[in-house]
């Protein structure tokens, strides 16, 4: 199956298959389902795009419990329903799909006990086209004729504009990432780059419609992820969930203390680079470098206090994405104005008002957080949007202070940075402080020496510093001592040899996953970084403790 953008264009402009999937959404939808149609399915350590969900469905029941539904569309007449059946059942395993469903044109009995037997429910045109006619079955996205022409402006934008196709691609993924720290990071960054760009957009242009609606879907996906997250962390005390939800959302899949003891070790290396090229008289006995804290997103704390206020009133904030889901993408990209009332006309459902103060609290958070001017959406300014004083009482913690005193321990920004762009922004500041750091020379004068200087890093991740280091130098990292005792060859250019390979650039050229085969076949390590990283950390405490020797 293509990929999303192979076959856009055809489908929002009116083919039947896509039609269908509008309808399938449609009774996603009325089912009380998050739907979205096209969602791209990674696979693999490099995250490669292995298929599409044509129709995806997320709804959480209390507390906090997230199911996913997919289903397959297929409206050809020669739709193979035995092959699409076996399919759809493979894909609900991937996607850890509670309920598969497969569309087709038309069926008999013994295809539906054919799906039955293997967990798959067969939905036919005539079936699903009868939501397609109620209010709830189509609101929103899946509205094909509001749509279609929606679509259309995106598509033209996607095509010539690569920095757009590559952020719409990453959003779409993000509702099937398995993360949520992680994807909550990502989508506040984009959402401030794509506040940023609808700013400055033309507002009657393609570029205009693909921000409204880029910054619409971020969203919706903050939302979703903060369920998740609730999900993840629902059992745990207080003060451990807090823990547990700055960790994630500064590290990400990394462990703290990981991190920490690289960091450390940087700096020791750092401080002894300079010590060994100047003279003990003109150093100081404290360190020259030092590394600050390494602070959590701007927004963490404002986080942690939405999570507990949803935490104490789950049945408010239970389907808080649906309900953003619809003021956003029937209201607002539609250009009606906001509506308390037609939310309540739609879905009927008790608690309404506080079901929507809940909602504008994640308006509010989000727009605090980065700035996002809700009449771009809206064509009159969201009202009341403030954050309320809900029934339960409020999380104990003064949030406001808290964040002041991360920014005050650390003045590096953090906003919206992901953990990857939180590393790489110390990786740069290793770099900087051994550049600036100014030592008296014999003739009392301030410099660095020159063995010191070393060259900024543009922009580079630590696993990138990583490799590029390891590249300048690689039997100082991978020597015999450390492939004899950690591959199953006895020097590296044995190692070489053995694989074919005439250098060290060699096996860098490779690409990542195969790196990652080579690693497993010579190593324990299942990736080729894991194995540099090993090197790097032998090689730095070997000289560390060669350096506390000599003094």
């Amino acid at each position: 199956m293509a990929n999303y953008n192979d076959r856009s264009t055809s489908k929002n402009n009116g083919d039947k298959g896509f039609s269908l999937e509008y309808m399938v959404t449609g009774l996603f939808q009325s089912q009380g389902y998050l739907a979205r149609r096209s969602i791209p399915l990674q696979y693999g350590p490099v995250n490669q795009d292995a298929t599409d969900v044509d129709v995806l469905g997320i709804q959480f029941t209390l507390p906090f419990k997230g199911h996913r539904i997919i289903c397959d569309c297929k409206n050809k007449q020669k739709s193979r329903p035995y092959e699409r059946i076996f399919w759809a059942k493979g894909l609900g395993e991937f996607t850890s799909a509670s309920d598969v469903y497969v569309a087709l044109p038309k069926t008999s009995a013994e295809i539906i006990n054919f799906a039955l037997t293997g967990g798959v429910r067969v939905l036919t045109n005539d079936k699903v086209s009868q939501f397609s006619n109620i209010p709830s079955g189509s609101y929103g996205i899946a509205d094909e004729k509001f749509y279609k022409g929606f679509f259309s402006s995106i598509d033209k934008v996607l095509k010539t504009d690569k920095k757009a196709e590559k952020m719409w691609l990453t959003v779409r993924k993000l509702y099937l990432k398995d993360d949520p720290y992680t994807s909550i990071n990502i989508a506040f960054d984009f959402l401030n780059i794509s506040t940023k760009q609808l700013s400055i957009s033309k507002s009657d242009s393609d570029d205009n419609t693909f921000w409204k609606y880029l910054c619409c879907e971020l969203v919706v996906l903050i939302g979703l992820q903060i369920l998740w997250i609730c999900s993840d962390t629902y059992s745990l005390p207080e003060k451990a969930r807090e823990e547990r939800i700055l960790s994630k959302l500064t590290y990400g899949e990394l462990e703290a203390a990981q991190v920490h003891k690289l960091l450390s070790s940087a700096s020791d290396l750092a401080n002894e680079i300079v010590r060994a090229n100047i003279a003990p008289s003109y150093l100081p006995k404290s360190k020259l470098i030092e590394f600050g804290e390494f602070p959590p997103p701007d927004y963490s704390y404002s986080l942690i206090g939405i999570i507990e206020r949803a935490l104490h009133n789950p049945q408010w904030y239970v389907d808080m994405p649906q309900l953003l889901d619809f003021l956003l993408f029937e209201q607002g990209l539609k250009g009606k104005d906001f509506s308390d009332n037609a939310f309540r006309d739609m879905f009927r459902s008790g608690l309404s008002d506080e079901k929507l103060k809940a909602s504008k609290n994640i308006l509010s958070f989000i727009k605090d957080s980065v700035g996002f001017e809700w009449k771009m959406i809206w064509s009159k300014p969201l009202e009341e949007t403030q954050v309320t004083n809900e029934i339960s009482t409020p999380p104990k913690r003064n949030s406001n202070k808290d964040s002041n005193d991360v920014k005050n321990r650390n003045s590096t920004p953090s906003s919206s940075r992901t953990p990857a762009s939180n590393l790489s922004k110390f990786v740069d500041n290793f770099l900087q402080n051994i550049q600036s750091t100014k030592v008296p020379n014999m003739n009392g004068q301030t410099e660095l020496p020159q063995d010191t200087k070393i060259s900024k890093i543009q922009k580079e991740t630590p696993v990138q510093t990583l490799r590029r280091t390891v590249g300048l130098e690689p039997l100082k990292f991978l020597n015999d001592d450390f492939i004899n005792r950690h591959t199953s060859y006895s020097s590296f250019d044995e190692l070489l040899k053995e694989n074919q390979f005439r250098t060290y650039d060699d096996i860098m050229s490779m690409k990542y996953d195969e790196r990652n085969l080579l690693s497993q076949k010579i190593s324990k390590f299942q990736k080729w970084d894991d194995l540099l990283e090993a090197s790097m950390t032998e090689s730095l405490e070997k000289r560390i403790t060669e350096l506390k020797k000599e003094k």
